[in-house]
């Protein structure tokens, strides 16, 4: 298996978006809408905070994760919350979740976060496992949004 982890570059944007077709199949909290996601991938490629990092299988990109940096006025340093964890389904069990989410871990460690945070659907179990195999621990706190 020659698997490569990197920065993404919005020449990736196309497999990103199959990416996020199948995470957002998995969970059904967001309605799927290829033009949003065009969108939201280019601002965030464009965007000094955020970073999406992706995982190549031999030339074909086959998960991603995604940095949002952000100060903690707790903590006073930069911290980061962790979205858009997924592998396609035909390489889920091969450990490339793991090493995308150790890659992301090892930048913001060099980059100088001190802690990440992430949501995951209730309902999936296997992202939870590997959440907590990779010693991420449940917070007391309850996810809310409203839209504007």
């Amino acid at each position: 298996m020659n698997l490569d982890i990197r920065i993404a570059e919005k020449s990736d944007i196309d497999s990103m978006i199959s990416l996020m077709d199948y995470l957002l199949s998995l969970e059904g909290d967001f309605p799927n809408q290829r033009e949003n996601q065009q969108r939201g991938f280019e601002l965030a490629l464009d965007s000094e905070t955020t970073i999406y990092f992706v995982a190549e299988l031999d030339s074909v990109i086959v998960g991603m994760c995604c940095l949002h940096k952000f100060v903690s006025t707790v903590q006073g340093v930069y911290t980061g919350v962790v979205e858009d964890v997924v592998v396609i389904k035909e390489h889920g069990g091969k450990g490339i979740g793991k090493k995308l989410l150790n890659y992301l871990e090892d930048y913001s460690k060099k980059t100088g976060l001190t802690r990440l945070a992430l949501m995951v659907d209730k309902g999936n179990s296997p992202a939870i496992s590997l959440y907590k195999k990779q010693g991420w621990e449940e917070t007391k706190y309850l996810g809310f949004r409203k839209y504007l």
